[in-house]
This record gives C-alpha cells, sequence and structure tokens, in this order.
C-alpha cells in the first residue's frame, strides 16, 4: 500500500466535503421546491 503525503489527504477530505455539501444543498433545495409545488396544489385545491 503505497504511503500518502498529507497534502494529498487534505486535498482528498476537501474535495469530499465539497460535493457532500453540494449534495446536501441540492437536496435542501429540491425539497424547498417539492414544498412549494405541495402547498400551490392545496391551494388550488382549496379553490375547488
Amino acid at each position: 500500500m503505497p504511503q500518502m503525503s498529507p497534502m494529498n489527504w487534505t486535498i482528498i477530505s476537501l474535495l469530499f466535503l465539497l460535493s457532500l455539501s453540494l449534495l446536501i444543498s441540492f437536496h435542501k433545495k429540491e425539497s424547498e421546491a417539492q414544498k412549494a409545488t405541495v402547498l400551490k396544489n392545496k391551494k388550488t385545491l382549496w379553490m375547488w
């Protein structure tokens, strides 16, 4: 198993954290959009 330098580890961990935060933010945006559409649907249902 090759020894990895600390620099490589920091780069890998930074990339991992970045992708993780992007995934979380994307998921939050998606769920918020879903909530908005659900609210719109409820409003249209109330209209009837």
